[in-house]
């Protein structure tokens, strides 16, 4: 039983891995995905013959899906004889579910870095694995397509940035051996297959003049990936941290809420409160836990039912809903009580704030009045009062603005 469930699970992966390789490869492709996905360890002439596509198609197709990950290569000298390597290739449906993941490694790169390494980052996750002279010709036809400009040293500066955090890394080398200017340069992982072109497959041009302090990485024979595993791990730092937070700001809003409910229906109220927002209760059962009167509780959960801290659900045992034949359930909603309190602080403010708008015109007009005659010591009295009234008003106002944040 255990083993039909893992086949169909593996088979279940595989469609979906296909449905993937359609989106982003084409129906060709996927052919040749097929292929591999259906016995392990298949040479190239195998996978030509089970998918029935023309071998240098094949060959461009296999190497398109080793530069993005999608399969494994492995050499081996099955034969002592053999010139050349036997090269074997298996998927890797890891990596390939991994594509789903792309928009969320650009939005991590983008809210940290800036435009520039997006730029890397994309062109990377997009080509599968890219040298750093292809990348500055994509950007500088991007730049006359859009009309921006991205400067090859800020793309220079971005790149180390992007090695030093390690968030892509030298993903070997594209050919195995380099000829002449004449000759092509083959990849290293399908040597049983020599006449792919890693110049023409990945649309790169050889500058054998180029100068300066990019030689280090300008080498088209090193292509470069984005490392997943680092930057899965940073995003999943980055998401705990903000876990961290969000919890912290719950236990905020949770102390002030609690702070609202013992200052407006005492500390009886509060301890019914925090007994429903763990359990959906009936009276007595609340009465019991939170150890108040059974007269008590039923009075303030309808004080807090009013208020809308807390909601009934009613339980009918029949058709009729007769009061005597159903239950009355009690329970606490956090997000409907933090709105609640949100509002109520809103409406504070606004009452505070008109308070405070008729003090400073009563203080105005008593400014007005007392221009044209003596101020006794009642006046100065008043306006003293006066000026404490505002000073303690505006203080309120910022305390309750500094409240409503959390919410």
């Amino acid at each position: 039983m255990a083993s039909e469930i893992s086949r169909a699970r593996s088979q279940k992966d595989v469609s979906h891995t296909l449905e993937l390789i359609h989106e982003a490869f084409g129906p060709l492709a996927r052919r040749v995905f097929d292929a591999v996905c259906r016995r392990e360890s298949l040479t190239l002439e195998q996978i030509v013959d089970a998918s029935g596509v023309q071998k240098r198609v094949c060959g461009l197709i296999m190497y398109v899906f080793v530069k993005h990950g999608c399969v494994s290569a492995t050499s081996n000298l099955v034969q002592a004889s053999r010139s050349k390597p036997l090269t074997t290739y298996s998927v890797d449906l890891v990596s390939i579910k991994r594509r789903n993941r792309f928009s969320r490694y650009l939005k991590y790169i983008q809210s940290r870095f800036t435009k520039e390494h997006h730029f890397i980052v994309f062109n990377v996750l997009i080509h599968g694995s890219i040298s750093f002279e292809q990348m500055l010709i994509i950007s500088q036809q991007s730049n006359h397509a859009s009309g921006g400009r991205l400067e090859t040293v800020s793309l220079h500066k971005a790149f180390k940035e992007l090695i030093a955090e390690n968030l892509i890394h030298d993903g070997g080398q594209a050919g195995g051996s380099q000829q002449s200017s004449t000759q092509s340069v083959h990849y290293s992982l399908m040597p049983d297959y020599s006449p792919i072109n890693t110049a023409n497959a990945c649309s790169g041009v050889r500058n054998s003049h180029t100068e300066g302090p990019l030689l280090d990485i300008l080498d088209v024979s090193h292509f470069w990936r984005v490392n997943i595993s680092k930057l899965e791990h940073e995003i999943d730092v980055e998401n705990r941290a903000r876990d961290r937070s969000c919890r912290s700001a719950t236990a905020h809003r949770q102390k002030l809420i609690e702070a609202v409910i013992r200052s407006r229906l005492g500390c009886q109220a509060l301890r019914i409160f925090r007994v429903l927002l763990n359990f959906q209760l009936e009276q007595k059962q609340i009465a019991e836990l939170s150890m108040v009167p059974i007269k008590d509780t039923r009075d303030l959960l309808y004080k807090l039912l009013k208020c809308g801290y807390v909601r009934m659900q009613e339980v009918a045992r029949t058709h009729d809903h007769a009061p005597s034949r159903t239950n009355y359930l009690w329970r606490v909603s956090c997000l409907e009580v933090e709105s609640v309190v949100e509002k109520e602080i809103i409406q504070t403010m606004t009452n505070v704030n008109m308070r405070l708008l008729g003090e400073l015109k009563e203080d105005r007009s008593t400014a007005l009045q007392s221009q044209s005659r003596m101020r006794s010591k009642s006046y100065r009295s008043s306006d003293a009062d006066r000026n404490r009234r505002i000073k303690f008003l505006e203080l309120t106002l910022l305390r309750l603005g500094s409240v409503l944040q959390v919410f």
